[in-house]
Formats: structure tokens, sequence, C-alpha cells
């Protein structure tokens, strides 16, 4: 997957005590990544440290990304309670340095127009290709499809609808195609007029007996971004107008040598423009890796 295919989605490793864990992300902006509320939490159900959280970026390769640790942690005030978690709310926000966006490291706009039942979205990750394999180093992708609530509830009760916090994508609707483990809080994209848009992220999945990774008797729960927008802006201070919006198509420049980072520099910021995103996206055509 070339590194300008998903510029905007990231590797995150967890570091809890002894173990760490791989997890993805979403660039939102220079300063903040969208990710999965269980990914930034440790075994003991406590908020991790932000020296605990790594992220990787510029890079589809995880060996060739350069790494940062975050600034900041910000976990949905619903997801943690006396309770246990509300799988509902599995989001976060991670803070970091200010990105120096280019080609291979950009942020991605979120998609808040409806979302129906088989509606196709690219879900993507540096996971396992199947239970208890081998996480792979390159970014991968995969076509699914979101379902109709009421085979959803089937495996989650809980589950609203495609256009509450959670999207559904059933696994008899692409056999052979899921995201698995590793995957949590990696890039979940729709293609709407053509531009990439942020659809929500890998939260669970639900399988039943002798079921795994791709197999038809599967679903899978991803974080709606859109639905959560109220919490995104209260963290970012961000706008839900620039959140949302594509930015400029800039003309091809010739590739330049890259230079050495100077004190001070101003890092580039891609800006919104005025957008007619529609209620109704696309179906999404399959890539080939």
């Amino acid at each position: 997957m070339p590194d300008t295919m998903a510029p905007y989605s990231v590797s995150l490793l967890k570091t809890d005590g002894s173990q760490q864990f791989t997890c993805g992300g979403t660039i939102l902006s220079p300063n903040f990544i969208l990710t999965a509320a269980h990914c930034v939490v440790s075994k003991a159900n406590t908020q991790l440290p932000p020296a605990n959280v790594t992220i990787g970026h510029g890079s589809m390769d995880r060996d060739a990304q350069k790494t940062l640790k975050a600034t900041g942690v910000f976990i949905h005030p619903q997801y943690m309670s006396e309770k246990g978690r509300d799988v509902r709310y599995d989001i976060a926000l991670v803070e970091v340095k200010k990105l120096k966006f280019n080609k291979a490291t950009t942020s991605v706009p979120i998609y808040d127009g409806k979302i129906g039942a088989g509606q196709q979205l690219l879900a993507m990750g540096w996971g396992s290709t199947e239970a208890n394999a081998t996480k792979l180093n390159m970014l991968r992708g995969t076509i699914v499809t979101t379902g109709d609530t009421a085979n959803c509830k089937q495996y989650y009760p809980e589950f609203e609808d495609n256009n509450g916090p959670q999207l559904c994508v059933l696994g008899k609707l692409n056999p052979g195609s899921s995201t698995c483990n590793g995957d949590s809080g990696s890039s979940v994209v729709a293609s709407n007029q053509g531009v990439v848009m942020l659809a929500g992220f890998d939260s669970i999945g639900v399988f039943t007996v002798g079921s795994s990774c791709g197999d038809p008797h599967t679903a899978h729960f991803f974080i709606h971004a859109g639905f959560h927008l109220d919490f995104i802006t209260s963290i970012t201070n961000i706008t839900k107008e620039v959140l949302t919006s594509a930015p400029p198509t800039k003309p091809e420049q010739p590739e330049q040598p890259e230079q050495p980072e100077q004190p001070g520099d101003d890092d580039e910021y891609l800006g919104p423009i005025e957008q007619d995103r529609g209620s109704i996206i696309e179906p999404y055509k399959p890539i080939v890796y």
C-alpha cells in the first residue's frame, strides 16, 4: 500500500506494564489523533499516561515510520463507569506535538451524513489477517459492508442503527473480509463524491462459537465518527465545519528533497473548503493492494 494511499492512518503502540499492544488511529489535525478508548486504557481499567502511548506516522510500513509520544490522552466520559466499559463510547483522542503535514502525513475529513445498510466501507489496519496470526508491518485494507439493524442486534442487542454511536458490518456480506486482532482504532473510510472521508474506526468484533475473523457468522462494530462530533470538538476546539470539510486540491508540485525541520517552523495546515456532502455515500470500489 503506497504511503500516499492512506496518509491519515497512524499506528499506535500501547505500553501497559511489561506488555505492548498494537492499535491504529486517524489524524484529524496536526495535533490530534482519533482512536479507540480501549487502546489507551490499562488492564486495571485506568487511563494510560501519555508517555505510554506512541504514535507512528509517515509510512504504511511500521518499521519505516516516524514516531512520537503522546502529550495528552482524552477518553469519552461515558466509556468507563462503575458498571464497566460502554463500548458504544469506545472513543478517545490522543494529543501530539504538532505534526508536519506532507503527502505521507495528513488529515482526513469526517463524514457526517447518513449511513444506511448495504454501504461499502474500506477498513484498514496493521493487525492480523486471521485470529492468533502474526501482526503485519504493512498497512492492509479490506472492503466491508454495513448490515441492517435487526441482524446486527442479534450479535449486540445494544446496537441502535448505523446512524447511532456505532456502525455494524456483517461477515456474511463479505465472507473472508474483516478486521482482526490489532486493528482496533484503525481507520474505516468511505468515498463521498470521490472524496475519501472518515466513517469511523474499528472497535469490537462479535463471534459465534467456533468462528474467527472473516467468518460469515460474525459482526464487527465500528465507532461512528460523525455521531461523536460533539465530543471531538469539545476536546480539539476545532469546529464541526472544519472537521467535516475536505482540504482544497493543490496542483501537483515537483518532488523536492526533504529539508530538516527548523525550530519554530510552522507546519502546513490544509484548511476547509465548501462542499456539499449530501446524505448518501456511494459504494466503495475495491482496491487491489
